[in-house]
């Protein structure tokens, strides 16, 4: 954590406090969060969908030997990983977008 110099505390300690106050900023966080991971796991449904994803071991190859290197790669297509995503992410993205998928309109809105 960086440290702030003594001459702007007394400038950005209201500006601080309103920012820690303000619940409306805190709950719209939340909400785009929300949004961001359900599209996440729509995207990711959609690319297991149509065989786009890497299926990790399950994607096959061939080796020279029980414990030599591949002669023809397993699946070169992205893994999550490579997209920066972590398998809690992509598995709590996954359940909030089939279970928001199961809602009507109205239901999505107030919950």
């Amino acid at each position: 954590m960086r440290t702030i110099p003594r001459a702007f505390v007394p400038r950005m300690a209201p500006r601080l406090a309103r920012l820690a106050k303000n619940r409306k900023l805190e709950a719209d966080a939340f909400e785009l969060r929300t949004r961001a991971e359900e599209r996440l796991g729509e995207l990711i449904a959609e690319q297991k969908a149509t065989e786009r994803l890497n299926k990790g071991a399950a994607g096959g190859g061939k080796k020279r030997g029980p414990r030599g290197a591949f002669t023809e790669p397993r699946n070169e297509r992205l893994t999550l990983a490579e997209a920066g995503i972590s398998k809690k992410l992509s598995a709590r993205a996954q359940k909030l977008a089939a279970l928001l998928a199961c809602l009507t309109p109205a239901a999505r809105f107030l919950a």
